[in-house]
Parts: structure tokens; sequence; C-alpha cells
């Protein structure tokens, strides 16, 4: 049923001079400061094609699977059968108001965080991500948990200092750039974060969603779009 779905509404796109539509969504963040460059920057490139964006959440691949997204940028291990084209190397940290106890920090044991209030976006922890990672193995939790399960909010909120969160430092870039929001480094080596490009793993190389995937890939390159 999704296929047939997209089937007529790709058809109805087509009367109006575009060929085909693609569903666009980004695991976990709701970050979209990359879209317009990148939609500038490949027009001719993508000349045909309708890039709709799609929510996906926590759960990329069941996306994909159902047929809600047809290409999902995401962070961390891909939980399910798909297809992957690496993007970049990001970081987990630490973000904080400016002027936060930690944010004059060079990095943060997870110590630090005992004494914190605490904004996720999951109920659940993912794996690959920073409980798993820095929180659990030295058996730290911080004073309090609020689950905000949209990111953007949680950036609002640690901007008027009312806690603290581990989140992507490139979802984070435009409060960061900003000045808005500051960030530290979760350990003293760090927490790398892989983001890949995850489209259906039947599809063939001819599909619109591996084209606007090979598109983003190019353009992110070496980063120096990000």
């Amino acid at each position: 049923m999704p296929d047939l779905a997209r089937a007529e509404t790709d058809f109805m796109r087509s009367v109006g001079g575009t060929t085909a539509t693609v569903r666009i969504g980004v695991g976990s963040y709701d970050c979209y400061h990359w879209l317009a460059p990148f939609a500038a920057a490949s027009a001719d490139r993508l000349e045909g094609l309708l890039l709709e964006l799609v929510v996906v959440g926590d759960a990329p691949v069941q996306r994909l699977a159902d047929g809600t997204a047809d290409l999902v940028l995401a962070p961390g291990p891909a939980q399910g059968s798909c297809d992957a084209q690496h993007l970049f190397t990001d970081e987990l940290v630490l973000i904080t108001h400016p002027e936060h106890r930690l944010a004059s920090r060079t990095w943060i044991g997870p110590e630090s965080m005992a004494d914190e209030n605490y904004f996720t976006y999951s109920r659940q922890p993912s794996p690959g991500f920073e409980y798993e990672r820095f929180l659990r193995p030295a058996g730290v939790s911080p004073r309090t948990i609020t689950v905000l399960e949209q990111t953007g909010a949680i950036a609002e909120m640690v901007a008027a200092d009312f806690g603290v969160s581990i989140l992507s430092k490139w979802a984070m870039s435009p409060w960061l750039d900003s000045g808005r929001l500051s960030s530290v480094r979760c350990g003293r080596s760090g927490l790398d974060l892989e983001w890949a490009a995850l489209t259906r793993a039947e599809n063939n190389g001819e599909a619109p969603e591996r084209h606007v995937a090979e598109a983003i890939v190019d353009w992110l390159g070496d980063r120096r779009n990000v």
C-alpha cells in the first residue's frame, strides 16, 4: 500500500513537472539548518525532484520500511535492514547556557552530571549514544531527567539555563554559532558520532532517493558546508 500511495502521488506531481517526490527525515533530531543551503546548491542536479520533510523520530529504519520516509539522515548505528551511506563524523557534546558552571571546561567527566537537571529527547536510551557510552559505565545518573521529544525545545530550555543536555554538535550548530549555547567535550577524548544517509535496502541505484542521498554526500563532502 505505501508503494501504491507513492506511485499515485508521484503521478500527480508529474503533471506539474515534478517527476518524483522524496520524503526526507532526520533521525532523533529536528534539525534542518542544512536543508535550504543544500536545496539551493543542488537545484540543477535534483531538477524534477520534490523534497518533502517528514518526522521519523528514533525509528528511522521503521519509517523507511512503512513508506513514511524515503531517505533519513541518521546519527549513530542503524537498527535494522537498510542501505547506509556515510556522511560525516560528528561529536556528542554537553550543551549548556554560556554562563553555566561547566561552560568554561575543556572537557567533563560523567561525574559532572550528578548534580545537573538533564534534558533528553527519548524515554529509552539509544544504543551508541551518551547513556551507553558515557553515563552508564560510570554508574552516574543526573539529578533530574526531563523528556522533551523535540531537540529544538531542549536547546531553547538549555539556552534559558533550565538545565543541560548531551546532543549532536552539528544539530546544535545554529544555537552554538549564535552564542546562545556553549558546548563542552564529554570525556578527554570526546564521543564521536557518525551520521549516515539511510535508504531502503531493496531500492536499486536508480531510485530517486538514492540520487538525493548521493547529492547530500557530495555536498557535505569534507564538511566544509556543515
